[in-house]
């Protein structure tokens, strides 16, 4: 039989030590000084079969040698080209993940903005190799980027592979802060304009004002409400509220002007009930009269005097209201469209002359001592002329502002872009400078207004293409004779999986009569007449009466039964397959109906927000 000899065992003179083959005899064993041991020298067939086997051997040594070293050298080639694609393939995955992301955020309104902010990031490599294909995802929040790159190998040019190609897709989502409140052009009811309104205002409270009155968070004052500690509110938030005005494709050319209705907080009850400082229908005659006849007061500018600056509950009546005192100032800031849609207080600021920031002062004329009939009527010598119209006097009027459309900012054609421009409104800003805060002011009060954007005309706007929408939050003032409203709640656009929308109701339903509050899906949805299987809690931990039809509506909501300064939460589950008409300028918006018999008239704080990171991959 053969034997390998181990490296260092005994062996014949002139064989190697490290592995060789010997051939082991099954004869009994022979001492070496026996001479039958030795070799006959005239024996030659033994001796020359030994010779033999060196060459023999030695060949297949090497011949395996150079095959193991060609297989290594190769394995090891292969790794390293395996090596620099899997190195290479990560880079490119963090090139089409970072694409994929910052293109999202334009969706689903901006596609080519979304485009253009992807190819950015792949440019940004410096690489002029990277082919990449960037298209809209499965929903219309979603874009996907696929990348390919091909690099050169260098061992794997040995077995006919040259250049190896390397792809990576990403694909990110974006869901943004929800629109609430209006799906036109206007937020709040516009008294100069026929036909339905939306029965709301758009509410703003000083700080000092309690929280419990409505005002969620611009109240930083608190007592008796949720979210209050140490009569400070936790909520509370400098900032304000923000608003959007978006121009889209189809907003006619020219000037862009926002504009707010009787955006001064003048004092007069939530009904316009205080006699003592509204006109008589007499005294209005009379100031209808004085239309130009004094410098400063435009003809005609009173001519609709009796129907406009009447008291009592008309369209015209606001509600600014008295609450822990009368003294609110409003701030506004116009800011320009940016790329950061979730976070509208990094906008730039626009400070151009027809759009600096600008404050308006409060009138209470109780505590002038005044009427407003006697405010604005020049014939009564009141020393601060508030009859005088004049925007070029760098000060707001009575007359100017009261009941009115103001105009806080004008873009000239040539400098209107595409794109989100935020109205910031506020009441804690700073007197010299209403573009920053302080944190001092200590006004009180509340006041509602209206908002709208769009194309300059002679008379306002022209709101063809335009939207104009709360981000997230929605402060508002409902004042409703009738049993029932339905309000503009929340856009809830197609996308996701295990998606839950949640809207918050902070003091809602602050009616003398019982009523209920039900959350509607979209008239343009798949989900049909009602959402099922919607879950109403309160942050207090009350159980909630829910009607028992699965309706998505909840019952017994009032004043009496403890919802003064309380917040609910309505989450409303959304099918993965949920659609919506996005063409439509009304499509895909949820609503909420109000029913209370008696009416109501309520400063309510909502908010809504969808389950999720705000930009997420999602493959």
């Amino acid at each position: 039989m053969m034997q390998l000899v181990p490296q260092g065992a005994s062996s014949p003179p002139g064989r190697r030590a490290a592995v060789h083959l010997v051939r082991e005899d099954r004869a009994a064993p022979v001492h070496p000084s026996d001479p039958a041991a030795q070799p006959d020298p005239g024996d030659r067939s033994r001796a020359g079969a030994g010779a033999q086997l060196e060459p023999q051997q030695g060949g297949f040594v090497l011949v395996w040698t150079v095959l193991v070293m060609v297989v290594l050298l190769g394995a090891v080639g292969l790794a390293v080209d395996v090596a620099n694609w899997t190195t290479q393939g990560n880079r490119l995955q963090t090139v089409a993940d970072g694409a994929a992301m910052a293109g999202a955020v334009f969706l689903p309104d901006r596609p080519e903005e979304a485009r253009l902010a992807a190819q950015d990031v792949i440019n940004a490599t410096g690489r002029t190799d990277i082919e990449a294909v960037i298209e809209q995802g499965t929903s219309a929040n979603q874009l996907r980027v696929a990348v390919r790159r091909t690099v050169d190998n260098a061992f794997a040019t040995l077995f006919g592979f040259d250049r190896t190609a390397i792809n990576r897709d990403a694909t990110a989502e974006f869901s943004a802060p929800v629109e609430m409140g209006s799906p036109e052009f206007i937020m709040g009811n516009d008294p100069e304009r026929e036909g339905a309104q939306p029965d709301y205002f758009l509410g703003l409270a000083g700080p000092d004002a309690n929280k419990q009155m409505g005002d969620r968070y611009a109240s930083r004052f608190c007592q008796g409400a949720v979210e209050c500690e140490g009569g400070v509110n936790d909520t509370y938030d400098p900032e304000g509220y923000t608003y959007v005005a978006r121009v889209g494709p189809s907003t006619p050319a020219g000037p862009l002007r926002i504009q707010l209705f009787d955006p001064a907080f003048v004092e007069g009850g939530t009904v316009c009930q205080q006699t003592a400082v509204f006109p008589s229908a007499e005294r209005l005659e009379e100031l209808k009269s004085r239309s130009g006849t004094v410098p400063g007061l435009p003809a005609g500018w009173y001519e609709d005097a009796p129907t406009r600056y009447a008291g009592g509950k008309s369209p015209f009546c606001t509600g600014d209201n008295d609450v822990n005192g009368a003294s609110v100032e409003t701030s506004v800031i116009v800011r320009a469209p940016d790329d950061t849609p979730w976070d509208d207080t990094d906008n730039p600021i626009l400070s151009q002359p027809a759009c600096e920031a600008t404050t308006f002062p409060a009138w209470s004329p109780a505590k002038m001592g005044a009427t407003l009939d006697q405010l604005l009527d020049p014939a009564s010598g009141h020393p601060d002329q508030e009859w005088v119209v004049d925007p070029s006097d760098g000060r707001w009027t009575l007359a100017e502002v009261w009941r009115r459309w103001v105009s806080v900012c004008e873009i000239p054609a040539s400098q209107v872009t595409q794109g989100d421009y935020v109205v910031q409104v506020r009441s804690s800003a700073r007197a010299s400078d209403p573009t920053m805060v302080d944190t001092t002011v200590a006004t009180a009060g509340q006041n509602f207004f209206s908002l709208r954007a769009g194309a300059a005309t002679e008379t306002g706007v022209d709101g063809t293409g335009m939207a104009t929408f709360g981000r997230g939050r929605l402060p508002i003032y409902a004042n409703k004779d009738g049993a029932e409203t339905t309000i503009y709640a929340v856009k809830l656009q197609p996308g996701g999986t295990g998606r839950v929308l949640t809207i918050g109701f902070y003091d809602a339903g602050d009616a003398s009569q019982p009523g209920s509050l039900q959350v509607l899906p979209p008239e343009d949805s798949n989900v049909g007449g009602v959402f099922r299987g919607c879950a109403f809690r309160r942050a207090d931990g009350v159980e909630m009466t829910a009607s028992g039809d699965d309706s998505c509506t909840v019952v017994d909501v009032s004043r009496a039964t403890g919802f003064n300064g309380q917040l609910m939460y309505a989450d409303v589950p959304i099918s993965d397959d949920y659609t919506c008409d996005r063409d439509s300028a009304t499509g895909c918006w949820v609503k909420v109906r109000l029913a209370f018999p008696g009416g109501v008239e309520d400063f309510t704080t909502w908010s809504a927000g969808v389950t999720g990171a705000p930009v997420r991959l999602v493959e």
